[in-house]
């Protein structure tokens, strides 16, 4: 699976993981997009649970796309300068 395609799935998960709880903390949604990326599916299609670094980038990429989007708020704590974000971070819908 290419970058790209990891990054449409973090967008996904981000979107759908904001619908449910509308806020949340950075480390919260980063523990989910990242355990929902691990799931791979083998050739003979069995699914395992094989997380990669790329699955982190991924998440950093698709999130900052998102906010550049207008689809996703970033409310960050007045010691952290924009771009950048930290654990207290809050996301919002």
């Amino acid at each position: 699976m290419g970058l790209s395609r990891i990054i449409s799935c973090a967008k996904l998960e981000i979107l759908d993981y904001l619908k449910q709880n509308t806020s949340c903390k950075r480390l919260e949604l980063e523990k989910h997009v990242l355990h929902q990326l691990s799931f791979r599916e083998k050739k003979d299609g069995t699914i395992i649970e094989k997380p990669m670094p790329i699955d982190g980038l991924a998440f950093i990429l698709a999130y900052k796309e998102l906010e550049a989007e207008g689809q996703i708020k970033i409310e960050r704590p007045k010691d952290v300068p924009s771009p950048m974000t930290d654990f207290n971070t809050l996301f919002f819908s």
